[in-house]
C-alpha cells in the first residue's frame, strides 16, 4: 500500500493533477465551458511533466547510471533533476504568453519550476523529499483556488466551503509522507524539509506576478 500510495502521489503526476483540478472546477479560466474541451492540452502538459521525465529515468536505468527508478541516493537523483527541470521550464515559456491559459496555473508551473531548482541545490546537502514538494505545490493552488472560487459556486462539496479541497491535500500529504516513512525512503526531517521547499517555491512564484 505504502508503495501504491507513493507512485500515485509521485511529484511527476502533480502539474498535471492541479491542471484537471483547475479545469474541473473552472474551465472558463482556460477559455472553454467544459474541461473536456481541452483534453489536447492536458495531454500536452501530461507528456511533458510525468512521460518526458519517466522516459529519461526510464533510459538511465537501462544505461545503468541509475540502480532503481525510485531513486534512493541524492546523487542517482541528479540527472532526472536536471531533466525535468528543462521540460518543466520549457512548459513555463510555452505557456507563460498564451491569454488562453489560467494565470493561477502558470504561477503554479513556474512555482514547480523553482521547486525544482531549489531541490537541485539542496540535493547537494540532503535527500529533501520530492514527493512532499509536489504535494506543497498542490496545496498551495488548491488554497488559492478555494479562495478564488469561494463558498457559492455551485461546484459541490469540493467548495461548499474553502477548506474542503485544501484539506484533502493535507490528509494525503500526511498519508504519503508515512508512506515514504514506513519504506524508508526518507526521514522526518527529509520529508518536512521537501515540503518546506514545494510551499517555498510557490510563494516565489506568487511574489514575481504579484
Amino acid at each position: 500500500m505504502a508503495r501504491i500510495l507513493s507512485f500515485f502521489t509521485h511529484p511527476l503526476w502533480m502539474i498535471t493533477f492541479g491542471l484537471f483540478i483547475y479545469l474541473k472546477l473552472d474551465p472558463y479560466a482556460f477559455g472553454v465551458y467544459d474541461w473536456t474541451l481541452r483534453i489536447p492540452f492536458v495531454i500536452t502538459v501530461f507528456m511533458m511533466t510525468f512521460f518526458f521525465p519517466a522516459l529519461v529515468i526510464f533510459l538511465l536505468l537501462k544505461l545503468d547510471f541509475i540502480k532503481s527508478i525510485e531513486l534512493h541516493t541524492a546523487r542517482e537523483r541528479i540527472i532526472p533533476y536536471i531533466a525535468t527541470s528543462i521540460f518543466y521550464l520549457w512548459l513555463y515559456i510555452t505557456t507563460r504568453s498564451n491569454p488562453e491559459i489560467a494565470a493561477l496555473f502558470k504561477i503554479f508551473v513556474l512555482g514547480t519550476v523553482i521547486t525544482l531548482f531549489l531541490i537541485f541545490f539542496i540535493n547537494n546537502f540532503s535527500k529533501a523529499s520530492a514527493h512532499m514538494a509536489g504535494l506543497a505545490g498542490l496545496l498551495i493552488l488548491t488554497i488559492a483556488l478555494a479562495y478564488r472560487l469561494g463558498p457559492n459556486d455551485g461546484l459541490g462539496w469540493l467548495t461548499s466551503r474553502p477548506s474542503n479541497l485544501p484539506s484533502m491535500v493535507v490528509l494525503i500529504a500526511g498519508l504519503t509522507g508515512s508512506a515514504r516513512l514506513k519504506l524508508e525512503a526518507h526521514t522526518w526531517q527529509e520529508l518536512l524539509g521537501g515540503f518546506f521547499i514545494g510551499l517555498l517555491g510557490q510563494l516565489i512564484a506568487l511574489k514575481i506576478y504579484f
